[in-house]
């Protein structure tokens, strides 16, 4: 009855879409249980901005050079300084919360693993970043090689990261 294109959804698919939050339990820092609200507006962030990165310049080295090289070169550069900061945001705003991670029971060798890949990413971000900016200001090579080196690492890395976030998410919702 009534209009044939409304959906009509559970409560169980209506609190699933919501992840259980209600708007009044959004919290701003990190609590034992789940990581606040700025925790993942950094989180997420940085996602966009290492996928600008990658996709912003992903092919200007491959002939012909294309005539708007420059401008890509330079947002790449600018966006590299923003995820610094950001890296930075975030590195500040984890030294006053608590980290849920360690509170979530897991066993030690998933709990050491889990906190060596963040460590490890945090690094490698890092690393590829001052590279970048080394390989901005001077002519060296091999500060583009080790640029590429460790932007390809790092991408290996947070295909790691997605790929055993992805399975942790499905392993508790089935």
């Amino acid at each position: 009855k009534g209009n044939p294109f409304l959906i009509r959804l559970s409560n169980k698919t209506i609190e699933r879409l919501r992840c259980g939050l209600s708007i009044t339990e959004v919290q701003a820092k990190n609590s034992t249980q789940k990581f606040g609200w700025v925790s993942r507006a950094l989180h997420w962030l940085g996602v966009a901005l290492i996928f600008y990165l990658y996709m912003g310049v992903t092919g200007l080295d491959a002939p012909p050079k294309n005539t708007l090289r420059d401008y890509y070169v330079t947002g790449h550069i600018l966006f590299g300084l923003l995820f610094i900061c950001l890296i930075a945001s975030r590195f500040v705003w984890r030294q006053h919360n608590i980290n849920p991670l360690l509170h979530w029971g897991l066993k030690e060798k998933k709990r050491t693993i889990s906190l060596f890949t963040h460590r490890l990413l945090y690094l490698l971000a890092a690393l590829t970043c001052a590279t970048g900016i080394a390989s901005a200001q001077s002519s060296i090579h091999l500060s583009v090689i080790l640029h590429s080196v460790l932007s390809s690492a790092l991408l290996i890395a947070l295909a790691f990261h997605v790929l055993v976030a992805i399975s942790n998410f499905w392993s508790k919702t089935t």
